[in-house]
């Protein structure tokens, strides 16, 4: 593995590229029940910058609006969230199961956009401080797709070798973890990791500290 990474890693590059991850599932992609869709929060983030928009009013307002890439509101945001434009520039929509009513009117659109918020992708919580530190600092979002396969990033390529080996582990880890419980048999049959602008490279599941 350790070849593998440094190959991945040696690329010349202009910018710190991210590097991501692709896991294939044994899963059967017809049933609904076997996808699987949640996220993790990995030991050293990934690297990437995300905005968040957040559905709040309250006592709690000037802490929230204080965080760096965090836009929140009331009115505002409900009306801002039938922008196009508005909904392109956040990554995350952040709010409360006391809140979320009022986004019934702008539910399809969210939807489109996978904003809209949900307790699988750790976006709709009462927590709203942790899940701002979360989303921006360590947490990943994942699915799995038609052909069985989650990908995401788990790091840049500034990262050291460590990093990127730990947070691969904790990842894949958390996955099999979060396996469907009607799965009796929850198999990986491979892992691939590139960069942006770089080719894919296979890692031999033997090399992981996973099981």
């Amino acid at each position: 593995m350790t070849k593998k990474y440094k190959y991945c890693l040696d690329i010349i590059s202009k910018f710190d590229e991210s590097i991501d991850i692709e896991v294939v599932l044994d899963v059967d992609t017809n049933k609904a029940e076997q996808k699987i869709r949640s996220y993790s929060l990995l030991p050293y983030g990934t690297g990437v910058e995300h905005k968040i928009a957040v559905l709040y009013k309250g006592v709690d307002y000037d802490k929230i609006s204080s965080f760096s890439g965090v836009y929140v509101g009331f009115d505002d945001v409900l009306d801002n969230l039938k922008s196009k434009k508005f909904r392109s520039k956040y990554a995350f929509l952040v709010t409360t199961p006391f809140f979320l009513p009022y986004l019934d009117k702008v539910k399809a659109i969210l939807g489109q956009s996978s904003l809209y918020p949900s307790i699988r992708d750790g976006t709709l919580v009462e927590d709203i401080f942790s899940s701002i530190y979360n989303l921006t600092e360590r947490q990943v979002n994942y699915k799995s797709s038609l052909s069985g396969v989650i990908k995401c990033s788990f790091g840049r390529v500034s990262y050291l070798e460590k990093q990127l080996k730990e947070n691969a582990e904790f990842l894949i880890t958390d996955i099999i973890k979060k396996h469907p419980t009607n799965i009796r048999s929850f198999l990986i049959k491979g892992v691939r990791i590139s960069t942006t602008m770089g080719p894919c490279v296979r890692i031999s599941l033997n090399s992981l500290n996973i099981f």
